[in-house]
């Protein structure tokens, strides 16, 4: 049923001598409120896009702590702007909800050799205003840069493997592929061209990659050092 004709039978509804005794508490007033809100909602996000849409990777650093396992909360550099992140963010106990990468020590197993590591996980993730603005690949570009490379598999979201796929065409980067499915299921490498143990990274890869008898897919400019 099209919207037009869910107005009509609204409408129609809405005339009926019992519906007002049927819905206690009801005002046409309901119906311009939710309008006012789904605008000022539009223009919240707008505000948003256009506060945070030129934020550059140099605008984004992360904060490592270690406790029960190692995390990385991001941060911007700019104060103003990240007063403006915590606000969406929301507070959580003491602190801020603020999205962080951690590690997951346990799956490192699986990816490329638990000497290889940087299977990351986010927690928390961006605040919903901040969200498909384009600010997710570059918090990835920013975090790439931080920790070198990371790895991760088919199973991850939409958002994350539309970033992951970005990754994967951008010149900036290098890519290695492990698609036996031994352990888990069609793994992926994203390295950071400046990183600068690419040498001692791909000798360990390609130690694993021989003892387990498998096949990897490196990027064509990787050749050289493989």
């Amino acid at each position: 049923m099209n919207t037009l004709s869910k107005y009509k039978d609204f409408i129609f509804e809405l005339v009926q001598p019992d519906f007002f005794e049927k819905n206690p508490g009801f005002y046409l007033t309901d119906i311009r409120d939710k309008n006012i809100n789904k605008k000022e909602q539009k223009q919240e996000k707008d505000n948003v896009k256009e506060l945070f849409q030129d934020v550059e990777v140099n605008d984004i650093y992360f904060e490592r702590k270690r406790r029960y396992y190692t995390s990385y909360i991001l941060h911007f550099k700019k104060e103003y702007l990240d007063n403006e992140y915590i606000k969406l963010c929301g507070k959580q106990g003491r602190g801020y909800k603020r999205l962080y990468f951690y590690k997951n020590e346990y799956e490192n197993n699986w990816f490329f050799g638990k000497e290889v590591g940087h299977r990351f996980h986010i927690d928390f993730g961006l605040p919903s205003k901040m969200q498909n603005i384009g600010i997710g690949l570059k918090i990835y570009k920013a975090f790439l840069k931080h920790v070198g490379y990371i790895v991760s598999n088919y199973n991850i979201n939409g958002k994350v493997s539309s970033i992951y796929y970005q990754l994967l065409q951008d010149p900036d980067y290098y890519h290695i592929i492990d698609l036996d499915d031994r352990d888990d299921k069609d793994k992926i490498m994203i390295i950071d061209k400046k990183y600068e143990h690419i040498d001692e990274l791909l000798k360990i890869i390609r130690k694993k990659e021989n003892e387990e008898n498998r096949e990897y897919i490196y990027d064509k400019e990787l050749q050289r050092y493989v």
